[in-house]
């Protein structure tokens, strides 16, 4: 005759690394693409608190472009000039 019991195995999924934002440069003539802005070193925040043009944008990083950021994060953060 065989026993049977049951096994309690706990299964481990790691968790997704955090997404970490970043202060990015508004360099560019285009607010909307990533390529017209530059990842600030160091990363301090910005001075300009403003209400004018583009200044800064604290986001996530691309996932195509290097050094670039995730203009589609939806809790990017936007500075403007003053």
């Amino acid at each position: 005759m065989f026993a049977f019991t049951s096994s309690n195995k706990e299964t481990v999924n790691p968790a997704a690394p955090a997404l970490v934002q970043q202060w990015y440069d508004f360099t560019g003539d285009n607010p909307a693409d990533p390529e017209d802005y530059t990842l600030r070193s160091p990363q301090t925040e910005p001075s300009c608190d403003g209400e004018g043009d583009m200044c800064a944008v604290k986001a996530t990083a691309h996932g195509s472009f290097a050094n670039k950021p995730n203009l589609a994060d939806p809790s990017k953060i936007i500075r403007l000039e003053d």
